[in-house]
Formats: structure tokens, sequence, C-alpha cells
């Protein structure tokens, strides 16, 4: 599940609640249900989103488990909650997509209400959102929808990602292009194991530190780009990443001038860990939400977290920028802890 911890967003009115569904997290969120707590003054605490099973056998346990979440968070929050609002927000690729779909969904409605009731918790709305229009489950009737107007400045989210679009970004690569970077992958683990036995582990992650060091400078500056990194650098990368000195330094390479080049790359690696490989994706991924982080891109961030936790569960690496992005709320306070820790790793 998502959130945004400690963050309040105050809305005006029933559209009011479309219009700042992107802002709670920095994305558009799709296939995906939201819940959220209201406060009397209008302000929406404790947000949080989970997957929208599409096998509605899942619906009860997934309703269910958010409410529980969501109100732990209340509990342990200072806030005054009156209310609650949540959101049904489809898949786009859903071929029902729209008025058919929100008619499907209405079951989910049914049951976000019936759990918000055994919560003994004022359940005020639930909002189905598409690209172009919303219902107000408690009161609209089957039809086309209300239109979604133009938001006030302050609310225009159109520079907001959309989780589909991150999501297919960081879709690995298949057919001949997987089987070719998973030989790849398989020939330097081969060639590892070798320089293990002889040299220690120490050898191979200071090769690879020096590796991801090295292609990253020749990406800004210009000398490659990604897509000419050739796949035994991308393996060699994939291998020592997987070397918890070797992502820290992959992460203090965060410079304004190194974060593009290191995001691209990051992005890159990301997309060549399919099925044969996925034990790779981790570090890429981090390594990609906290450079998108760096340029400014805090929902891509979150979206690239929430989609690795996924397959990951609780890891460290996903626990460490998952905790930096709800402590120090901005990136310069984390760039400031890397930029010491990058100083210590030359001088030392």
């Amino acid at each position: 599940m998502t959130t945004e911890d400690d963050a309040k967003s105050v809305m005006d009115g029933p559209e009011g609640l479309v219009h700042i569904l992107p802002h709670l997290f920095g994305y558009h969120p799709e296939a995906a249900l939201v819940l959220s707590g209201l406060t009397p003054e209008g302000a929406l605490v404790h947000f949080t989103r989970t997957g929208l099973p599409a096998d509605t056998s899942d619906w009860q346990a997934t309703v269910h488990d958010l409410f529980d979440f969501q109100q732990g968070r209340v509990a342990e929050g200072s806030d005054t909650v009156h209310g609650l609002v949540a959101w049904i927000c489809p898949d786009p690729a859903d071929p029902h997509y729209g008025e058919q779909s929100m008619a499907r969904h209405r079951a989910l409605a049914g049951l976000v209400g019936v759990t918000a009731a055994s919560h003994d918790a004022d359940l005020l709305e639930v909002v189905y959102v598409t690209r172009d229009r919303y219902w107000l489950m408690s009161t609209d009737a089957f039809g086309e929808g209300r239109p979604i107007s133009s938001p006030p400045a302050e609310l225009d989210a159109t520079a907001l990602p959309r989780s589909s679009e991150v999501r297919a970004a960081l879709a690995p690569v298949t057919g001949d292009r997987a089987r070719a970077i998973a030989k790849a992958v398989d020939k330097v683990l081969g060639e590892a194991d070798v320089q293990i036995r002889t040299s220690g582990h120490a050898a191979v992650a200071n090769d690879a530190a020096a590796l991801v060091r090295r292609t990253v400078r020749d990406l800004v500056d210009g000398a490659t780009t990604v897509e000419q990194i050739p796949d035994r650098t991308a393996a060699r990368l994939l291998v020592g990443l997987q070397y918890s000195f070797v992502a820290g330094v992959a992460l203090e390479l965060c410079e304004d001038r190194e974060l593009p080049a290191a995001r691209d790359l990051w992005l890159h690696l990301t997309r060549l860990c399919p099925d044969e490989v996925n034990w790779c994706v981790v570090e890429p991924t981090v390594l990609y939400a906290a450079t998108s982080w760096g340029l400014g891109q805090r929902g891509t961030a979150r979206l690239a977290l929430h989609t690795v936790e996924l397959i990951a569960g609780d890891y460290y690496l996903i626990n460490l920028l998952a905790h930096a992005m709800n402590v120090e709320r901005s990136y310069e306070g984390f760039r400031a802890r890397l930029r010491a820790s990058r100083g210590d790793s030359i001088t030392g």
C-alpha cells in the first residue's frame, strides 16, 4: 500500500475530490482503490492506496486490508477525522473502461460502505474516476457520468504522471532481447564466481563500483548512450549492484549534472530484468526511484518503489529510500547525507 505520511490537502466540493486526487500521491492513480480521512475543515489526511484487483473474489479482502491499515494510521495520528472518502480508479486497459466498468464496480463501492460501517466510520462518498469523467456512487445513477472540468490553476495535474504509464515504462524486455540479457548475466555470474574464488568478494565489488562510476561519467560526458551499452557491461552492472556497497556508490551519484544520466541508466537496467533474471531488478529500480525524486518527479519515484515492493517485499534498499522520502520530505536533505557518504568513500 502507498501512503504519503503527514501530508494534508484541502478540497472544496464534490468535484474538488476529483481535482485533488492526483495531488495526494503526486501521480494519477489507476487500477487503484484510494481511501482518505476528512477533517472538519475539509482537509484530506491519512490517504492510502492499494491495487484494484481484477478478480471480484479478491475485493472483500482488499477492502478490509485497506481499512485496517488506514484506520490504524488514523488512530496513531493527531488529526480529527469526521469521515472518510474513497476513490475507485479503474484500469484504463479494461475493455469496458467507463460506464460499464463503473456499473461493475458498484458492488465494490457497496463493500467499501459496509466495511466503513463495521469500523464505525462515516463514509461520506465513493467517487469512481476515469480520465475524463467521474461518478459519485452515492447519488449518480447509471449513465455517462459527469465530465471532469478544468481545475483551478493550483490543482492543475497535467504534468503529473499516470501510474499505468510509469509501470509500462518499467516493463521488462521480452523475446530475443530477454534471452540475450539472461545469457549475458549467466556468463558474468560464472566469471564473478571465478574472481571470488581467486581474489574474494571485495575485488568483485570494487570492480563493479568502478564500472558504475565510469558508466555514469561516460553518459554525463556524452561519450555513450544507454542504448550503446553492451549486454556484457549491463550484465556486469546488474550483478555488481547486488553488493550493498556498489548500490551505495550508485546512490551517491546524486549531483545535478549526474542525475539525468544516472536515471536513464537505472531505467535501462530495470528494463533489462526479465523473469529469467528478475532477482536483479530491485537495485536498479530503487536507484531509478531515487534519481526520479532528485529530479523532482516524486510521483514517479513512489510508483517505482511500489512496483518493486510487490516483487521484493520487505527489502533494506526499498525501506531506506521510502524512509528517506517520508522523513526528509525534500531530496536535498537526503542528498546531503549521500554527499557525506561519497566523501567518506573517496577519502577512506
